[in-house]
C-alpha cells in the first residue's frame, strides 16, 4: 500500500509502527491489552472517516444519491455510531470501577489464564470474599501448577481462614518451585508457628534472612519464634535489627518491650511499649503488653488503667481471644499481682 497507494498506505503503516514497541518479536505474557491499541487506532479511525467521505462523494457524483440525502444518512450514521459506542464505553467503564470487577471480567473472558484467576483471587481477598478467593486460587493452581506465586498466595488465603496445615503444603510447593522466594519462607514460618512448630519456623525465618538480610518482618518474626523458645537474648537482638531497618515498626517496639521486661529492663520496656502506641494508637495488643510490663514494674494502677483501655479496643476490634486474656489479667492487677504469662508472641507480621 505504501508503494501503490502511499496516502492510504501511510495510515496502515503507522498503525503497525505505533503498535510495534509492544507487539514485536519480544515475547509477552498477554496476547492483548486494549490500551496498547489506543494510539495505533488513530490511523484506522482517520482511514474510516476519509474513506466514508470519498465514498459519499463518489455516490453523489455518480448520481446514486442526492447531496441532501447523503447528509441525512451521514448524520444518522454519526448519531448511531455515537450512541452505540457511548453505550459500549459506559458498559466497559463499569468493568473498571474496581480491581475486583476488572479481574472478574478478565477471568470470564480468559478462563484459561492462570494469572487472571490468581489476580481475581487477590482482589476477592481484599474485598473480604475469602471463600470465593480460595476457589479462584484453586483454579489458578490447576491451570499453572508450576507457579510459585500462585501457591504462595493460595497459602496466604488458607492461613487467613485458619487452615494452616494446608497453607504449609502450598508454601512448601512455592519454595520447591522457587527456593529464593523470601515471602514464602516468611509465610511458611508464620504457619509453622501457628501449628506449634517453632524450631522449623526459626529455620525458615533464618533462610529468609539469608536471602534478604534487610527484611524487617523476618527479623521481627524470628524474634517472636525465639522468644517462644525462651531464647530471650537472641529475641532482643532480632527485634533491635528489625527496628534498625524500620524505626517505626510498632509490632517490634511492643514485642521488644515485653522481652526487655523479662530481662528486668523495665524502663526500656515501658518506653518501647509506649512508642508502639505512639505509632499505632489503636494497637490493642500493645496496650496489653504495656499493662503487663507496668504490672511487672509494680505500677499496678497504671497496669489496670492500660488494661481497661486495651480491653475496650479489643472488644471494639472483635479480638475475642485477646479480650478474654485481658479480662483474666485485670483481677490480678487489682490484687497487686503481675501476670506470669510471657505474653509472647503478640503478633507476627506478614510481608
Amino acid at each position: 500500500a505504501l508503494v501503490k497507494r502511499p496516502a492510504w498506505g501511510f495510515l496502515g503503516a503507522w498503525f503497525f509502527v505505533i503498535l510495534a514497541p509492544t507487539s514485536s518479536f519480544v515475547p509477552i505474557k498477554d496476547m492483548a491489552f486494549e490500551h496498547r491499541m489506543y494510539l495505533s487506532l488513530a490511523g484506522v479511525v482517520a482511514g474510516v472517516v476519509m474513506g466514508g467521505w470519498v465514498g459519499g462523494r463518489w455516490l453523489v457524483d455518480s448520481g446514486r444519491i442526492s447531496r441532501p440525502a447523503l447528509q441525512v444518512v451521514s448524520i444518522s450514521l454519526l448519531i448511531f455510531a455515537g450512541v452505540v459506542l457511548g453505550i459500549l464505553t459506559f458498559q466497559r467503564n463499569l468493568d473498571y470501577q474496581s480491581e475486583l470487577s476488572i479481574w472478574e471480567d478478565t477471568a470470564l473472558k480468559a478462563p484459561g489464564n492462570a494469572r487472571a484467576h490468581n489476580n481475581l483471587a487477590d482482589a476477592l481477598v481484599k474485598f473480604g470474599q475469602a471463600d470465593e478467593a480460595l476457589v479462584q486460587y484453586q483454579r489458578a493452581a490447576e491451570l499453572n501448577p508450576d507457579s510459585s506465586q500462585v501457591h504462595n498466595n493460595f497459602g496466604l488465603a488458607l492461613a487467613g481462614q485458619g487452615r494452616f496445615e494446608e497453607a504449609i503444603t502450598h508454601y512448601q510447593k512455592a519454595l520447591a518451585i522457587k527456593p529464593d522466594r523470601v515471602e514464602a519462607c516468611n509465610n511458611l514460618g508464620l504457619a509453622l508457628m501457628e501449628c506449634g512448630r517453632p524450631d522449623e519456623a526459626i529455620a525458615n525465618y533464618q533462610k529468609a534472612l539469608a536471602l534478604r538480610p534487610d527484611n524487617a518482618e523476618a527479623h521481627h518474626n524470628l524474634g517472636v519464634a525465639l522468644a517462644s523458645r525462651g531464647r530471650i537474648d537472641e529475641a532482643v537482638a532480632e527485634y533491635c535489627k528489625a527496628l534498625a531497618i524500620r524505626p517505626n515498626y510498632a509490632d517490634a517496639h511492643s514485642n521488644l518491650g515485653v522481652v526487655l521486661a523479662q530481662q528486668g529492663r523495665m524502663g526500656e520496656a515501658i518506653a518501647h511499649c509506649q512508642k508502639a502506641l505512639e505509632i499505632e494508637s489503636d494497637f490493642a495488643e500493645a496496650y496489653d503488653a504495656l499493662a503487663t510490663v507496668y504490672a511487672k514494674a509494680n505500677r499496678f494502677s497504671d497496669a489496670l488503667e492500660t488494661a481497661h483501655e486495651g480491653l475496650k479496643l479489643a472488644e471494639r476490634q472483635n479480638k475475642q481471644s485477646l479480650a478474654k486474656a485481658i479480662k483474666v489479667k485485670i483481677p490480678l492487677y487489682e490484687a497487686g499481682t503481675a501476670s506470669q504469662e510471657p505474653n509472647q508472641p503478640l503478633r507476627s507480621a506478614q510481608p
